[in-house]
Formats: C-alpha cells, structure tokens, sequence
C-alpha cells in the first residue's frame, strides 16, 4: 500500500518503492529510492508605508511587493485586507505589486494594519510555496492637513484636523499675473530651485537658488523669497512667496498631495 502524510513547506523526504507490478505482471527488479522536496515558503511581501516610519499621508496608497509573481493573483487579492476597513480596492499595479486605492483618504491619525492571510488558501509561489503564518504590518496615517490662501488678506493658514494651527503672511501674483483661484495640491517639493520668466511690465527676471518650493499648478508654486523682506500685498508673478524662515516651515509640513485652496 501507499501511505500519504502531508508534508511541510521546504522539506525533504525520502520515498521508497520495495515492490511494484507492472499492469503485464512484470515485477520490480529491486526496491528504489527517490528524494520528495516541497517547494520553499513564499518570502513575506514588502509592504508600504512601512512601520516605524513618519506618518503616512493620507493620500497614500497601501501596497504589497512580492519577490516574484504569484501562482494565483486573484487567490492573495482575497488574502489581503486593510484594518478598520475603508471604502476602496485592492488591485494588482503590475505583476508583483498589490496596491489599496481608497475611495476618498485614509483617515487621519489613525493606526492602520494590513493582514495577509497564510497557507494553503492564500498567496502561494509558482512552485506553490505559501506563508505558513498570517503576516500582519502596522502604519499609522499623518493628521488631516491643508494649506489655504486669501488673496485679499494676503495670507496664508496652515489648517490641522479643521484648526489654523500657522498663519503666513505672503506675497501673490500682481495685477496681469495673478495667482490662480481654485482647489489643487501640492505636486511635488523641491529644497532648491532656479526661477525664470517675463513680469508683466515685459521685464525678465532670473532667480537662483529659490528655497522650498512645492508647485501646486504648472509653474505657480509656494516658495521663500530671499530677495525682498517685506510682504502683505502683490509682489510675484503669480507665485505665493513668503519670508525663507516660514517657508522651511511650510515646506516641513506639508506632504506631496497635501490639498492647497486659494480663494479671494
């Protein structure tokens, strides 16, 4: 008889045939070995944002990385689950990265974990390897943070969990270059940069060295200005400038994707 026995992930056992026949009635000359191994544990996904790490933005967009592609995708999609459930999918971005897309935000200031669940069922290795736990990662999400501008205070507010915890006073755009009304984000942040354009008078101007700067619609970007000390009225070509001092404030702050409203 044939005795079966489940064997563990990454193991190795040897099998023994003492006697066989063949479907003619041929007898097995002698008794032969052969070595069973089971394919090795599927490595733990990288996850994202990573524990222990500053707090995540809450625009983010949790993702698994796997070392390789999987046997069954759809199998680690049903696996995964993101702890308190929000509103939102997991999709797969490219053959080895499972992505969260939420409907709206991760909430603020909150502690999330994302779970994994283990064996058999879940995510296994094309050799059909399997984590023999479940994996769980915990983050923890960056409060509920935006920048607002009034062009007509001339101001700037940081606003925290709905509470102006900074108030700015800045430069915006001039008459004929105006800063651009509406709801938009911070798009990406720059410790240094070299400024160029036309003034409205037709004057060109070239600036070096601008510091802390986070564009938030093409070219119009908040920003410190090193070469005037006076704000409170119009003074850019369309930019919000402020003091350098406050805007390495601003610029520490505020996360890529952090809402920017400008309104009159």
């Amino acid at each position: 008889g044939v005795q079966t026995c489940a064997l563990p992930i990454c193991a190795a056992t040897t099998l023994t045939i003492a006697g066989a026949t063949s479907d003619r009635g041929a007898p097995l000359e002698k008794p032969t070995s052969f070595e069973l191994r089971t394919p090795a544990a599927l490595v733990q996904p990288y996850v994202k944002p990573e524990a222990g790490t500053p707090a995540a933005p809450l625009r983010s967009r949790p993702y698994l990385e796997f070392e390789a592609p999987l046997l069954d995708p759809e199998a680690a999609r049903r696996a995964v689950s993101l702890r308190p459930a929000i509103p939102g999918e997991w999709s797969w971005l490219d053959a080895v990265t499972l992505v969260f897309t939420p409907e709206t935000s991760l909430p603020p200031q909150t502690q999330m974990r994302v779970e994994l669940k283990g064996g058999p069922t879940g995510p296994r290795t094309a050799e059909g390897g399997y984590m023999e736990q479940d994996m769980v990662r915990s983050f923890v999400t960056a409060p509920d943070r935006r920048i607002e501008v009034s062009l007509g205070r001339q101001q700037l507010y940081m606003v925290e969990n709905e509470r102006i915890i900074r108030t700015i006073t800045v430069g915006t755009g001039v008459r004929g270059a105006e800063t651009p009304l509406g709801d938009y984000e911070v798009l990406y942040k720059m410790p240094s940069t070299r400024m160029q354009g036309v003034n409205p008078s037709g004057a060109r101007y070239d600036i070096p060295e601008v510091p802390w700067v986070m564009p938030f619609l093409g070219d119009y970007a908040l920003h410190g200005v090193h070469w005037r000390s006076t704000f409170g009225a119009p003074a850019s070509n369309g930019c919000v400038g402020m003091t350098v001092a406050e805007s390495k404030i601003l610029y520490d702050w505020a996360d890529v994707g952090t809402p920017v409203r400008i309104y009159q």
